[in-house]
């Protein structure tokens, strides 16, 4: 997971890449997109960089809701999804997923 959100995080991109390449027992060094990144505080598409913490907390924002309808039709209850920010529209993209998460958005389950 942490590897699919990778241009969302500060995370070094590359890596993998550099792990073939540099020598073993030279302290590890980041590389100039991961030095770019940390410096403007943004991905190459412009997206605020997060740590993995707090990229989890903005998904944790999307939420099913519960709904119940009082005025004449008893009993009546529906469920219905929070609209993803922008944020999590692309991180659930990196992560393969489609929106809706839930294709039962609406129901009229009790």
């Amino acid at each position: 997971m942490r590897q699919a959100l990778a241009p969302l995080l500060f995370d070094d991109e590359e890596l993998e890449q550099h792990r073939q390449t540099r020598d073993p027992v030279a302290p590890a060094q980041p590389s100039p997109a991961a030095h770019q990144k940390k410096a403007s505080r943004l991905t190459a598409e412009g997206w605020p960089i997060h740590s993995f913490h707090t990229l989890l907390a903005a998904l944790g924002t999307r939420c099913r809701n519960r709904c119940r309808v009082t005025a004449g039709l008893e009993g009546l209850t529906f469920y219905q999804l929070t609209e993803p920010t922008p944020l999590q529209q692309r991180a659930f993209q990196l992560l393969g997923l489609v929106f809706p998460v839930n294709r039962k958005s609406l129901s009229t389950e009790p």
